[in-house]
């Protein structure tokens, strides 16, 4: 994180969103993970959380949309 923390500083970013990101064959970045990195600088992230469903017709896993 604090190499992320550096490169925003050198480009100029003050805040920048993180996102949790699924791979059919799980969670690559899990809303957990993004939870922490959110904890350890408040100021400098924000995140976005996903809430996955496993899709019967193709045994992967989908995002659920929220309405």
């Amino acid at each position: 994180m604090d190499a992320t923390l550096r490169e925003m500083d050198a480009a100029g970013v003050d805040l920048a969103l993180m996102s949790a990101w699924h791979a059919p064959s799980g969670p690559l970045i899990g809303n957990e993970d993004v939870a922490a990195l959110v904890d350890r600088a408040p100021d400098r992230f924000r995140g976005l959380s996903i809430r996955w469903q496993i899709s019967s017709a193709h045994g992967a896993a989908a995002p659920t949309p929220r309405r």
